[in-house]
């Protein structure tokens, strides 16, 4: 049997207390596990008694006069009561708070994301005290973030442009559908493509060059696809031989477009025909001087040999084609060596007038055999120039010699030397058979010939300009040419004059062009 007792009871202020369960319900009802309570009245005062539970064994038991418990509820239903009356109020007075400050907010909210969508990334709100939920705060983190990343995507597309816009090479991107996405403007120039291009089909962009198989066959293969295009620049233009350099553009395997550069192959198909022909010509020239070494050789020794007469003038033949084969192999090397620029030779100040004098006493003899009057005129005594005496007496010889050699007997050369304040010239002309006027681009050109019979039997080789065209250009100087035929032709050259400082040559550049050669 369990032994049950009441913990504490207020009536009593004890504990450990049996009181009767039949007299004390509340107490009984309390053994069971539930909270119980029973109004009594004891005298004048009616009395509440309440049992609460705290395990099977213990109860408390507590007391209280219903005066008491009346006025506690009746104090709290007032406190209800007030609250209930003014929560209304209180919650109508914070809502309007909240719309008026939220209100604001909004507003300056709205305005802000207008200016973002007009690009004005650098906008700021004003925080000020009436951002409660931090709102303004966190637009204003948002738009600093956002003018960050905008004026950092601006520096790389303000670098990008400055290259695509200034490369030499063409930049031609396309999407996937053969739009173009971006150009540069020396696409567009090679291309023959004016106005906006961004956004229009290739096809329709450049009509003259049809490059929609070109990007489409770019796009269906791995690697860089490489095609050589003809492209006119406008109506009525020469067409220029175009290289493009295409590959496909990827983004997470799939195909989006590709991406093309452009190279103008002018200058590199004219030096690779300019070294075929160069390559041609000189197979030609030594050929031609060696079959006839070769054959009278063989003549020789088939029995001419014992033939005194015929073998001397046979001797004198092979002789002669040996000097033309030595001076061929000469000139070969000569310009080689100022076309590389490896040809290292010692630079000094150079009288040019002196030199010129020099020069035409040295081939007046040669002139008289024709009867050819060469006159040397010195306007400007001590005309110095800093060059190489070799490579200045070569270039003297060469246009002096020629002058002699295309002027019909009886005719007359005339060398002068001149100078102004910072520029030597040297002038040749003469009274021969001229050049035509479509020549004259040409005359500088290796193993060109105007007349190629004539060119042989005195002895040319068909570099003699090219070297001399070498040799001016090697010296920071340029030539000119003025001809008409059956008048005569002279060769103008223009050099810096030696100031007492080292001027340094030109070297490594290419001779083939004709620049600086008038008619």
């Amino acid at each position: 049997m369990l032994f049950r007792s009441v913990i504490a009871d207020t009536r009593t202020l004890s504990g450990n207390i049996m009181l009767d369960t039949d007299e004390n319900p509340e107490i009984a009802e309390a053994f069971t596990g539930k909270n119980a309570y029973r109004l009594s009245g004891e005298g004048s005062t009616d009395m509440m008694y309440v049992a609460v539970p705290f395990s099977d064994t213990l109860v408390l038991r507590v007391l209280k006069s219903m005066a008491t418990v009346y006025k506690n509820v009746d104090s709290r239903i007032r406190v209800m009561y007030m609250w209930l009356a003014i929560t209304p109020l209180i919650a109508v007075a914070f809502t309007l708070l909240m719309s008026r400050v939220l209100g604001k907010t909004s507003k300056q909210l709205n305005e802000g994301f207008k200016q973002l969508e007009t690009g004005n990334f650098s906008v700021r709100l004003n925080e000020g005290h009436s951002d409660p939920d931090g709102l303004i705060g966190g637009f204003n983190e948002m738009a600093e973030q956002v003018d960050r990343k905008w004026k950092s995507v601006r520096r790389r597309n303000h670098a990008m442009n400055m290259v695509t816009n200034t490369m030499q090479n063409g930049i031609l991107a396309v999407d996937s559908d053969l739009h173009i996405v971006l150009i540069n403007p020396a696409a567009k120039q090679m291309l023959g493509i004016s106005g906006s291009a961004e956004g229009t089909s290739i096809s329709e962009a450049s009509h003259d060059v049809k490059l929609n198989s070109v990007f489409t066959d770019a796009m269906a293969q791995e690697g860089v696809y490489t095609c050589d295009v003809i492209a006119r620049t406008a109506v009525g233009r020469a067409r220029r031989p175009l290289r493009l350099y295409v590959t496909s553009l990827r983004d997470d395997g799939n195909t989006v477009g590709a991406l093309a550069l452009v190279e103008d192959v002018t200058e590199l198909k004219r030096l690779e025909q300019v070294r075929t022909d160069f390559a041609a010509n000189v197979s030609h020239e030594l050929k031609t001087p060696l079959t006839s070494i070769k054959g009278f050789v063989e003549t020789l020794q088939a029995g001419a040999i014992n033939k005194p007469e015929m073998a001397q003038k046979f001797l004198n033949i092979i002789m002669l084609e040996a000097d033309r084969l030595t001076r061929l192999i000469n000139d070969i090397l000569s310009i080689s060596k100022l076309e590389s620029g490896d040809d290292k030779v010692e630079m000094q100040a150079l009288p040019l007038n002196t030199m010129a004098a020099d020069i035409c006493d040295l081939l007046r003899m040669h002139a008289e055999q024709k009867h050819i009057t060469v006159t040397c005129t010195e306007n400007a005594p001590q005309t110095l120039i800093w060059g190489n005496p070799d490579r200045v007496k070569q270039m003297l010889i060469n246009l002096i010699d020629n002058a002699i050699k295309y002027t019909l007997d009886g005719g007359s050369v005339t060398v002068a030397v001149y100078k102004d304040d910072t520029t030597a010239y040297f002038s040749c002309s003469d009274t021969g058979i001229g050049i035509a006027d479509e020549n004259i681009p040409r005359l500088f050109e290796r193993f060109y010939r105007v007349d190629k019979g004539r060119s042989r039997s005195m002895g040319g080789t068909g570099l003699g300009l090219a070297i001399v065209k070498h040799i001016v250009m090697s010296m920071n100087g340029h030539i000119e040419v003025h001809s008409k035929l059956g008048e005569g032709t002279e060769f103008l050259i223009s050099l810096p004059l030696y100031d007492g400082q080292t001027v340094q040559p030109v070297t490594g550049q290419s001779m083939d062009s004709t620049d600086s050669v008038i008619g």
